[in-house]
């Protein structure tokens, strides 16, 4: 492709989810379609794997499936207390926890735990800058 700019690590990342999508059957999930698009196209994949590998040489994390997670003390306190017997957030502990702190909305009932928690820890750290103390029960 003479005249054209190189391909950066974004513009990778866009191509490939755009072939998934194009490529994408019936029953597939999108996760697989990506995985199919970057055995098709392992030059653009490899400008994705060689940024991770970077990431990790630098001592930063790798991506993680798109996660914005932001790890900080109220956020490992939190997920701490929400654990349940499997390692996995309890959906039952964290509604408990929200409902304590007065931070609960109803529509929280429709989300995934994922975000559930997101949303609920946004809300506690706005307190928490508020200076209103965390109550754990």
């Amino acid at each position: 492709m003479a005249g054209t700019e190189p391909l950066t690590r974004a513009g990778a990342q866009v191509h490939l989810a755009s072939a998934a999508r194009a490529q994408r059957r019936p029953g597939m999930s999108l996760a697989d379609a990506f995985e199919l698009a970057c055995l098709r196209a392992p030059e653009t994949f490899s400008l994705l794997a060689l940024d991770v590998d970077a990431r990790e040489a630098r001592g930063h994390e790798p991506d993680r499936a798109g996660s914005q997670q932001r790890p900080d003390a109220l956020g490992e306190q939190v997920r701490r207390f929400a654990a349940g017997v499997d390692g996995r957030t309890d959906r039952e502990k964290l509604r408990r926890l929200a409902e304590a702190n007065g931070v609960w909305l109803p529509r929280y009932s429709t989300l995934s735990t994922g975000s559930v928690m997101a949303g609920v820890l946004g809300r506690l750290r706005a307190r928490q800058r508020a200076g209103t103390p965390l109550l754990l029960r």
